[in-house]
């Protein structure tokens, strides 16, 4: 019998939360300048404001991750992107800004402390059990 994953649902702080929140104003507003840009032949102008919504609605699903998955593997399930699966002796570190393995870096400085703290507690059952065995430098 295996044992069920664990699943760590990250919570944002507030400024890291604000673009996840408003990321479908951004979307829709790629959509409305975009159509406004070609309708317009103004490009400089309305280009410029179609490219600032299109940064805002893009860069979300590269900086933030829904749910890390502790299984056999660490999954990091993110927004519009393929999961990641690191395999536990490919950890190297985890510190308070980032998780590193040999192939990829998790930025964590977005967390609030309370999931923070929630993270730090599953890694360290890690390292204690023997699953994870961190790097010294």
């Amino acid at each position: 019998m295996t044992k069920p994953d664990i699943v760590f649902k990250p919570r944002y702080s507030g400024r890291a939360a604000f673009p996840l929140f408003f990321w479908p104003i951004s979307a829709i507003g790629v959509i409305f300048f975009g159509v406004e840009t070609i309708r317009s032949s103004a490009y400089y102008s309305m280009g410029l404001i179609t490219l600032m919504f299109a940064v805002a609605a893009v860069s979300p699903s590269f900086i933030y991750f829904r749910a890390l998955h502790f299984g056999n593997d660490l999954v990091v399930k993110r927004y519009f992107l393929p999961d990641v699966v690191i395999a536990y002796k490919d950890i190297i570190s985890f510190q308070y800004f980032s998780l590193r393995s040999t192939t990829t870096r998790i930025a964590l400085n977005n967390l609030n402390p309370k999931s923070y703290e929630e993270l730090d507690q599953i890694m360290q059952q890690l390292i204690k059990s023997g699953q994870v065995k961190l790097k010294k430098r």
